[in-house]
């Protein structure tokens, strides 16, 4: 393969210098070849980088942590942006605007107690959609157990009803209507306690609580009947 020449001229207009450039076309290919590769490189980096988007919400997040709890400007912010979205999906997921208003107040109460906890390598959207999601399921059991336990309740004062209508002597009445007053957790557990007897660890397991909270609740519901009932018919 023939070597090729680089001529030039020189200055004062003769001829300059054969040089002598060996390759030929192959050397010319290598030459455009690493002449492209730098193009490359150096549009690479005048990139700019992927770097977290602005609506991550670390920046914002960052305020939060550094004012909380004495400062709460930054935390009304988010709660000004990110309700919408939050409410949205509590909607879809609950069925009724009043529910998911109660969603939306339960996960910015649970952000504002764990902020400081929150991990930078997910968006703080999807760390809202989570705790929205776990809210609305715990609101959902909460129906459904109220339901059962107002179910119950209601089965139990139908049979109490028709022992009044009967005419058997009793207080029924007066005590229902002080137990309707109550909510229906109480209601359930004292009448679990008193008209089913049934033991305190029974009667937690029916209304999925620990057995000093059914003791609490039964002892104050006592009072409250006591209270109300002036005493005169012997609730105890």
């Amino acid at each position: 393969m023939h070597g090729m020449r680089l001529r030039t001229e020189r200055a004062d207009g003769r001829r300059a210098l054969r040089v002598p450039f060996a390759g030929g076309a192959t050397a010319r290919n290598a030459l455009e070849r690493r002449a492209a590769g730098s193009e490359r490189e150096s549009r690479e980096a005048r990139r700019p980088r992927r770097s977290i988007a602005p609506d991550d919400g670390h920046a914002l997040v960052r305020r939060v942590q550094a004012e909380l709890p004495r400062g709460t400007g930054s935390f009304r912010e988010m709660v000004r942006i990110y309700s919408p979205m939050i409410r949205r999906r509590a909607v879809r997921m609950v069925g009724n605007e009043c529910d998911a208003e109660e969603i939306v107040q339960d996960v910015f109460l649970r952000v504002f107690r764990s902020i400081d906890g929150f991990r930078f390598e997910r968006p703080l959207r999807n760390w809202l959609y989570t705790i929205t999601s776990n809210s609305a399921r715990n609101l959902l059991r909460a129906r459904i157990r109220e339901g059962r336990r107002r179910e119950r309740y209601s089965k139990h004062r139908l049979v109490a009803g028709e022992a009044d209508h009967r005419g058997a002597p009793s207080i029924r009445e007066p005590l229902l209507r002080c137990l309707d007053r109550l909510d229906a957790t109480t209601r359930l557990s004292i009448v679990l306690r008193y008209v089913e007897e049934l033991t305190f660890p029974e009667i937690a397991r029916e209304v999925d609580l620990r057995e000093s909270a059914v003791k609490m609740r039964v002892r104050r519901g006592l009072d409250r009947l006591r209270a109300e009932l002036g005493g005169r018919h012997g609730v105890g």
